[in-house]
Formats: C-alpha cells, structure tokens, sequence
C-alpha cells in the first residue's frame, strides 16, 4: 500500500505517530500494533532512522502505552526506536525530531466524544509533549494546522480494520470495517473520514478549519479492492448526555477550561463527572422499570 502512495526511495529519518491515547487494550481505540509493525519493518528496511513517538496522555503515560498494547517490543524487534516525546524539554525535543524526510500518521477511524471525528488532522495534537495540551483545546483547530504545516511531508494511513462509532474516542462501539485509508495531506485524507462515516464537514469545526488552509481544492478518491460506495456507512454520534454538553462547553473556553481540565483539579473533576453520569443511568434504568 506504502508504494501506491508516495514514491519507494532511501530515507533518512522517519517519524512514525501512531494513535495511542489510551494504554488498554480496547479493539478500534488505538492503532492496531499489526499495522505499526508493518509501517515499522517496511521503512526500517528503506531508511537509516525510525522514531516511533506519542506523548502522555492526561490519563496514562506513552511508556504505559507502548508497554502495555505491545508497542515497544514490536518495534524493537523491528529495528525501530520508540520515543516518549513527553520526557524531552521543547528544545532537545526539536534537536532530534528535525531535520526528518518523511512524517507518518497513523490515527484511527473512530468518532470523538468532543470533536465528533478523530482522524489524520486530529492525530497531530499528540506531537505537544505537554501533557496538560488540553489546555490547547479553545484554539485547537488553529493548533492542529500548525502542527500539520509543521509536520508537512506526511504519509498518512487510517487504521479502519476495527473503527469505533458512538462514544469515541475510547468508550465506543466497535466496527469491523476492514479498510485503510490512505493519503499524503491529512485534511484531505479527513475528507474521505467525513464521507465514508456520512459526517458532514461543516459538523466537524478542526475539520472544515483544517481543509481551508490544508485542503481547499477537495479530493479525489481512488479505491483499490473494494467499491466505495460499500464502505459508506453512517457512524452512530456520541450521545450527548448532560455531562458530555457541559465538558464540551468548558472545553470550548479558555478560563474554565485551564481550572478544570489543564489544572491539578481533573482528578476531582473526572471523578465528579463520572459519578453523576453513573448515578444518571442507575436513574434512568429505574425509571424504564416503572
């Protein structure tokens, strides 16, 4: 698939950036460790550095990650080298992610509880090794275009094997969609998201944002294997519970967002937030009852 979309060639130093936004084992959360591997043995075998890289989430470490889904070992075995980018201050971290010839995206076919889709643009939010980059989310659509203009020479590959629909990015329903999307400009690769899940552009704001600067001429899509039209499929949203509508709100603006989610008081607010939305399903159970 590599071959069909960017030229065979001797690299330097690749970077590879999978989706690892969580650190269990959750089919359709994560990409799957199949495809690292392959995308790991395939430029190990054409360059002469390969850097597999993610950050901390707020929830788990990278470390956690790479160890517990697999990562680490695969890669090793393969020959690459795995990277925390989180454990590197901002100026050592860019001494040895630059200069680079060729940056690989590997987000995710799966909705968003947040930002509804989560694809090749949104991927890009895990290249801040601040752990705390929630604090971005108010201006995320103008941070994600600069990191994608940052990170310009890219080979994307979306990893559709098992998507998630419903409440991604982690808590949703699996969907065995058997496919691989694959691109060299992640809003235009995030176009074919938003087609293939029947997710209008204008739904998904650091989308439609990122096409303007990124993608303004649109995109032609070239299947190989299967028809498009019978990959269509309407993705089930993330259900917006009263708790989810609040988060997204804070979210949304930069005070509330900083005190609730960038701040030492998350635990608290996760903790708050989870209990009510349990106490709501226990009372929404009780009333289908009576």
């Amino acid at each position: 698939m590599i071959e069909k979309i960017i030229p065979k060639r001797p690299y330097g130093r690749v970077i590879i950036k999978p989706n690892l936004c969580f650190a269990e084992k959750i089919p359709g959360a994560t990409t799957s460790p199949e495809l690292i591997k392959y995308v790991t043995r395939y430029f190990v075998n054409h360059s002469k550095d390969v850097l597999v890289v993610e950050s901390d989430a707020l929830l788990n470490t990278a470390d956690e990650a790479f160890d517990n889904l697999g990562i680490r070992k695969t890669v090793k075995k393969e020959g690459g080298k795995i990277i925390n980018l989180s454990k590197h201050l901002p100026i050592a971290y860019l001494s040895f992610l630059f200069p680079h010839d060729l940056f690989v995206n590997l987000p995710v076919l799966k909705t968003h509880e947040f930002a509804l889709i989560t694809g090749a643009v949104k991927n890009m939010f895990g290249m801040i090794p601040d752990k705390k980059r929630i604090k971005h989310h108010p201006i995320i659509h103008k941070k994600l275009v600069e990191l994608c203009k940052k990170y310009r020479n890219q080979l994307i590959i979306v990893d559709g094997i098992k998507g998630m629909e419903g409440h991604g990015p982690t808590r949703g329903k699996i969907v065995n969609m058997n496919i691989l999307i694959g691109g060299t400009n992640p809003a235009a690769v995030d176009r074919v998201i938003c087609k293939i899940t029947k997710i209008r552009l204008n739904e998904v704001p650091h989308i439609e944002y990122a096409c303007k600067f990124l993608n303004p001429e649109g995109v032609d899509i070239e299947c190989n294997g299967i028809e498009l039209n019978k990959v269509i499929r309407k993705f089930e949203r993330p259900k917006l519970d009263p708790i989810t509508a609040a988060k997204m709100w804070v979210w949304r603006h930069k005070i509330p967002n900083n005190i609730l989610f960038a701040s030492n008081l998350y635990p608290i607010t996760r903790w708050v937030g989870l209990r009510i939305r349990k106490s709501m399903r226990s009372f929404l159970k009780m009333e289908k009852i009576d």
